[in-house]
């Protein structure tokens, strides 16, 4: 029996539709468009481009749903937690091998990290700010790092690579609607039945002023992608030719490091940057 689009589903391909038009109206701008997976590739070579999209995708999705962001240094990078890429597993892991290795390092992250905090996150059943505070500091955890602001995915999509090969890749910033989210942080990421959306409290400033949020996956999150993401999945596709210029773009906006990463590391990290592109001039 063919299964039927419920209300939901048919409001988002109303949506994607729309913005499939909308995009085929400027030039050079729609470079793939998937009405089967709603996915629409667009290309992006400024930032004035991005946050002009952005408000067209704005004006386009209902009140309730609001938008996340995640930009990545390679566009053929997949939307999938650290915890399960082939880095650690060299296969499909099952849910048990997941929680098993997830809950075993983050009991060593606790034990080992309280000398260099000067606030503990707070104890729950799950140490949810536990898991936010680890993935931040790039443990491998269920939680896919995303952001409530376009600029600051855009910063870490364009951020200058040391490695020559790298610099060269083609970039990307997704752009989609946040799924449901944790309202009820005694609920433990091992009993989840679909992929939810955590915000956490702040913890360190670095997520505060990246204004970051998390997507947190079920251990057999594998088995599905991209079928997560609910509604039209926007690919911002950054040529590596413009990279440069955007990175200029962001740093005219004040996006930079010592901004994103407000301490001693970002600073430093940020002044020479600011050495590099006078050098430039």
């Amino acid at each position: 029996m063919e299964k039927k689009d419920t209300a939901r589903e048919r409001k988002y391909k109303k949506i994607y539709s729309s913005l499939a038009e909308i995009f085929s109206e400027y030039e050079d701008c729609l470079l793939n468009a998937s009405e089967k997976e709603l996915i629409l590739e667009v290309n992006l070579d400024s930032l004035h481009k991005l946050i002009e999209y952005v408000e067209l995708i704005r004006s386009n999705v209902n009140r309730e749903d609001f938008l996340i962001y995640r930009g990545v240094s390679n566009k053929d990078y997949q939307l999938i937690p650290s915890i399960m890429r082939k880095e650690i597993f060299s296969y499909n892991p099952q849910k048990v091998e997941v929680d098993y290795l997830e809950k075993r390092i983050l009991t060593e992250f606790k034990k080992q990290a309280r000398p260099y905090l000067k606030r503990l996150p707070r104890e729950s059943k799950w140490e949810w700010e536990w898991l936010a505070l680890s993935q931040h500091h790039y443990l491998p955890t269920r939680l896919l790092d995303w952001t409530e602001r376009a600029g600051t995915a855009l910063f870490f999509a364009v951020e200058k690579k040391e490695d020559v090969k790298k610099e060269k890749e083609d970039a990307c910033v997704w752009a989609i609607i946040a799924p449901d989210q944790i309202n009820d942080t005694r609920q433990t990421p091992d009993s989840l039945d679909g992929v939810r959306l955590y915000r956490p409290p702040h913890i360190v400033p670095r997520i505060t002023m990246q204004q970051g949020c998390f997507t947190v996956h079920p251990g057999n999150y594998m088995s599905g992608v991209m079928s997560w993401i609910r509604g039209p999945k926007i690919k911002f596709i950054i040529k590596s030719r413009h990279k440069e210029r955007i990175r200029q773009g962001l740093y005219a906006a004040g996006v930079n490091r010592a901004a994103l990463f407000p301490d001693l590391d970002g600073l430093a990290k940020h002044l020479t940057e600011t050495v590099e592109n006078y050098k430039k001039q």
